[in-house]
């Protein structure tokens, strides 16, 4: 049986492994450190496109981790998926460039906090991962364990085919001058009086949004996305953001519960998401703020790659 070798251990690579493992392929995962301790561990991990590719390819791809998501939360608890009513709401009356490849989005009447400072509103039914448990999840379905182990070079990994999911990471071990850093910050609260099944994006006309993402014990509130350089590491959380983001949520109408944390990471961003062959490799990275929201369609796309390099 061929070897499938995944280089990382995000949510990118590990959906890679479970797809591939799904579809009869034999699997290693090798990263550099676990999946526990990297960037998508620490996303509010909703899913909604953002900071990505507005593209056909990418609603498809979203449309399919909806569904994916969705399905694997109505069965497992233990993943870590709930089911929220996201409210899109914004000053632009238009719909969003992926609303026809997802469909189910409905106009809202704005009956939410936050709904009084914004014009326009939309509404649809999504999951929402709790970014640790949904890791375990995934690694405990993997036949073996992530192996620990940093790779410099992509011609001395073992296996039939390379799958090459190391996000921020490509910039150095394939040389892609598009890879940049996308600095986030998050900041975690008690709930309050916020209403769990509810989470609300706001997109204002300067560009900046907010984000109220509810967890099954907390709310995560966001959002920032700063150019940062690839090979620095996230820097601590800035108390000055974090006094922005709780402001923006109070001003919005949100009953800001008790701040418990704030959470940097830096998002692997990129004009455009890499999925494609590249004679024994596959590389799937780029996916910008999506990772969650892409993770599943993505890992689809590789898995049909992968036949392809195998004949």
């Amino acid at each position: 049986m061929p070897l499938v070798t995944v280089i990382g251990a995000g949510v990118s690579g590990l959906t890679s492994a479970y797809a591939l493992e799904r579809a009869g392929y034999r699997v290693r995962v090798v990263a550099a450190e676990s999946g526990r301790r990297s960037v998508s561990a620490v996303a509010a991990a909703l899913w909604h496109p953002l900071l990505v590719e507005a593209s056909s390819r990418t609603a498809r791809w979203a449309a399919l981790t909806r569904a994916e998501l969705l399905a694997i939360g109505g069965m497992d608890p233990g993943a870590g998926i709930d089911a929220l009513t996201l409210y899109e709401i914004g000053d632009e009356d238009a719909e969003p460039w992926w609303a026809e490849a997802v469909g189910g989005l409905r106009r809202s009447e704005g009956v939410f906090a936050g709904s009084g400072s914004a014009r326009h509103g939309r509404m649809l039914r999504v999951p929402r991962v709790v970014p640790r448990m949904m890791i375990r999840w995934l690694e405990s379905r993997l036949r073996g364990s992530v192996e620990c182990g940093r790779v410099e070079r992509l011609e001395t990994v073992e296996g039939d085919v390379v799958v090459n999911c190391v996000g921020l990471g490509a910039a150095s071990l394939v040389g892609d001058p598009l890879v940049g850093g996308m600095l986030g910050q998050v900041v975690v609260t008690e709930p309050g009086a916020f209403d769990m099944s509810v989470a609300v994006t706001q997109t204002k006309d300067d560009g900046s949004v907010l984000y109220v993402v509810p967890r099954r014990k907390e709310v995560v509130l966001g959002g920032l996305a700063k150019p940062w350089p690839v090979n620095e590491p996230a820097p601590e959380p800035d108390e000055s953001v974090t006094a922005d983001i709780v402001e923006r949520a109070r001003a919005a109408g949100f009953a800001v519960g008790r701040v418990k944390r704030s959470q940097t990471g830096v998002r692997p961003a990129r004009p455009r998401v890499r999925i494609e062959r590249e004679g024994r490799v596959v590389h799937n990275y780029g996916h910008g703020g999506s990772g969650w929201t892409l993770g599943f369609g993505c890992a689809a796309e590789v898995v049909r790659l992968v036949g392809e390099v195998l004949g």
